[in-house]
C-alpha cells in the first residue's frame, strides 16, 4: 500500500522503539536486521529528523535515536511526512477525474475504506510499532 522506503522507515522505527527512546543505534545496526544498507537507512530516516522526531549523532557512539515520545506520534503524522502525496489514496482503478462529483464503480467503497484506515492510523503511535516488529528481527539490533 504505501511506497518501499515508508515501509522501511516504518521496519526501522520498530526496532528503535524497542531499543527505547533516547538510545542510540547505528544506520548499520538497522540495515544489518532488515537486510538493507546503512546508507539506506539514513536517506530513509532523514524525513524524521528533520521533523525533530529523531536524531542523528555522527562519529563513536553515534547513530539514530528518538527524541519524540513515541506515544505522542501517531502513524498518521508519520505517514503524512512520508508520503505527502498520498498516492497510496487515489483512485483505485486510476482515473484521474474520480471525485464526488464523478465517482468511479468503486469509488464509494474506496472512500470509506480510506476513512477507516485514516481512524485506525491516527489511534496507533509509534510507541504500537514495537509489537509489528519484523519476523525474526531481535528487540535489540545490536543482538542480532
Amino acid at each position: 500500500m504505501f511506497q518501499l522506503g515508508t515501509e522501511i522507515c516504518l521496519r526501522s522505527l520498530a526496532l528503535l522503539v524497542a531499543r527505547g527512546r533516547g538510545s542510540c543505534v547505528q544506520s548499520s545496526e538497522i540495515g544489518d536486521a532488515l537486510g538493507l544498507s546503512a546508507a539506506y537507512v539514513t536517506k530513509i530516516l532523514q524525513p524524521l529528523a528533520r521533523q525533530g522526531w529523531m536524531k542523528s549523532q555522527k562519529g563513536r557512539g553515534g547513530g539514530w535515536s528518538l527524541v519524540a515520545e513515541p506515544r505522542s506520534v501517531t502513524l498518521a503524522q508519520l505517514i503524512a511526512i512520508l508520503e505527502p502525496d498520498r498516492a497510496w489514496a487515489r483512485c483505485v482503478i486510476g482515473h484521474r477525474t474520480c471525485s464526488d462529483e464523478t465517482p468511479c464503480p468503486f469509488h464509494d467503497a474506496w472512500k470509506k475504506t480510506l476513512a477507516d484506515f485514516s481512524r485506525r492510523m491516527d489511534r496507533l503511535t509509534l510507541a504500537d510499532l514495537k509489537r509489528y516488529l519484523p519476523p525474526g528481527a531481535p528487540e535489540d539490533p545490536a543482538a542480532g
